[in-house]
């Protein structure tokens, strides 16, 4: 039996470190066909893949679900999943914000990072855009990995202590976050709509970033990450997790 890990592109150092931690190989983006039936490739966030015989977790058909925005969010929709208010309509985005909300306006399907959100409402004009979510006021936001229906791990999106916030909505790096592991109490709801959100798009894993609106006592899940960057004890966690799988398999 053989384990590969094939890469969304070979730059990506998320998969360079969870190979080496696990002492597997990446698989080259091109070529032709490769693996056995019993060999598994961890497929690192790629929605097309070399033709295989091979077991895959995370089929390309469903990391392209994961990775489209708006398809993403017709079946969490339709599988119960809690996700904010969405329209493909101007219309009825324009609505919202009619009613004193603010609507995040989705320009790109397929980014990543906050890139392609505009927030609209108030002095922003509504804008363009194939899919409109309403924002959800938030006291926390978390990305909770889920691997096989179990959290491995879980991380808080903080303000960075060196850097000054951009924007409170959108909380990345560029807008002055980083992730805290240490010490978190994070409510069931979280969870439980992060498990959903990963089993509803037919994923072994995924990591899913969900925020938590306190005075609701409810969770609304943004999107699911097939290819989350990976560092200290998230990467341990990976690879603990993966490495009992491919055991399994191999046994």
């Amino acid at each position: 039996m053989r384990n590969r890990i094939y890469p969304y592109n070979k730059g990506s150092a998320s998969a360079r470190a969870l190979a080496a931690a696990l002492g597997i190989l990446r698989l080259n983006r091109e070529g032709g066909a490769w693996g056995r039936p019993q060999d598994t490739i961890i497929n690192w966030g790629s929605s097309t893949i070399r033709e295989t015989r091979a077991k895959v977790l995370n089929m390309p058909f469903f990391v392209d679900l994961a990775s489209d925005k708006l398809k993403s969010m017709q079946i969490f929709s339709e599988q119960g999943v809690r996700v904010p208010e969405w329209t493909t309509s101007r219309e009825a985005a324009q609505a919202m914000i009619d009613r004193g909300g603010t609507v995040l306006a989705r320009t790109l399907l397929k980014a990543h990072s906050g890139r392609g959100i505009v927030s609209c409402g108030g002095d922003q004009p509504l804008v363009e855009a194939p899919l409109y979510c309403r924002y959800v006021k938030k006291a926390e936001e978390y990305r909770i990995h889920v691997v096989r229906g179990e959290v491995i791990d879980m991380q808080r999106k903080v303000k960075a202590p060196d850097r000054e916030v951009r924007d409170w909505q959108i909380r990345n790096h560029a807008n002055g976050f980083i992730f805290q592991r240490n010490e978190l109490a994070v409510p069931a709801d979280v969870t439980e709509q992060a498990v959903k959100a990963v089993f509803a798009l037919g994923l072994d894993f995924g990591a899913v970033d969900v925020g938590w609106n306190k005075h609701e006592g409810q969770a609304y899940v943004y999107e699911v990450n097939t290819a989350p960057g990976l560092t200290g004890s998230t990467l341990v966690n990976y690879a603990e997790k993966f490495y009992s799988l491919l055991r399994r398999s191999d046994g």
